[in-house]
């Protein structure tokens, strides 16, 4: 079996063979104590599968494990494991995390603006089960929110500060605080991190879904009337009509029908504007 990166990493760094003394230190261990240890440094999971009749797997340990600009980015970031596929806890791992190879595939090894763009899906992903909870769907879960939180705190990706700042305002979301999360909402558009048109309309338009469903009239109020804004200030006619829509929604809930229809009639007009 050939080896497979649970974690997919950047390992185009120096090629230089001359000088190398260090190498990646794989743990030793269990997988529970390696997800242990992971959560308490903060840090991901690199994984080295091997087996034991794999050549390609002893190319990567004599070859690219070796090399001290490798060793000393994966040791320095991440929990470094290796197991045997075809021992131990081996099979399992194969099987709940679907590790698999031929002799056709090998797993790539990829740029690091691969690694930031799958990274980034990752965390935003992470991100969106927060904003898009309720209580129908179970029990706001703390500690990963908390784990979260502190990871992205030890992240530099450009969009972490909207991902914190999401975070911010779903947290009120456990107590049904509707005026929290408005109060987080506004305070972090302040800070001019969502300086992409599209990051802040889906800022907006996801954390007023929830105010869509709250009775209190004065918060929708506001909410509406804050709406004229963001659609007179909309950078093109599809986020103005974007922004429309939510109105009209938010227009719904509020009972004014007629009203929230002549929005969903005019939106698609503006749009190609």
């Amino acid at each position: 079996m050939l080896r497979y990166i649970l974690i997919l990493l950047c390992c185009f760094f120096s090629t230089t063979m001359y000088g190398q003394n260090r190498s990646i230190e794989f743990r030793e261990g269990s997988w529970e104590e390696m997800l242990k240890e992971a959560r308490k440094e903060k840090k991901m999971i690199f994984v080295d599968c091997y087996a034991s009749w794999c050549g390609p797997c002893k190319m990567l340990a004599k070859n690219i494990f070796t090399q001290d600009s490798v060793a000393d980015f994966y040791n320095d970031n991440f929990v470094c494991f290796q197991i045997d596929m075809e021992k131990g806890e081996g099979p399992a791992l194969a099987k709940k995390y679907g590790v698999a190879a031929n002799k056709f595939r090998f797993a790539h090894i990829v740029s690091k603006d691969t690694i930031d763009i799958f990274l980034d899906y990752t965390l935003r992903s992470a991100v969106s089960s927060f904003v898009w909870w309720n209580p129908d769907k179970g029990t706001f879960n703390q500690q990963r929110y908390d784990d979260l939180l502190n990871y992205l705190f030890t992240q530099n990706l450009p969009k972490v500060p909207q991902y914190i700042a999401t975070l911010y305002a779903a947290k009120h979301l456990k107590t049904n605080d509707m005026q929290g999360m408005w109060d987080e909402m506004h305070r972090s558009l302040h800070y001019g991190i969502f300086y992409d048109p599209q990051d802040k309309l889906d800022f907006i338009r996801n954390f007023l879904r929830h105010i869509e469903t709250c009775e209190d009239k004065t918060l929708l109020q506001k909410a509406n009337t804050w709406l004229d804004h963001l659609q007179e200030s909309a950078p093109n006619g599809y986020y103005k009509s974007e922004y429309m829509k939510v109105k009209a929604r938010i227009l719904r809930t509020l009972g004014q029908t007629a009203e929230a229809e002549q929005l969903e009639r005019e939106a698609p007009k503006v749009r190609m504007t």
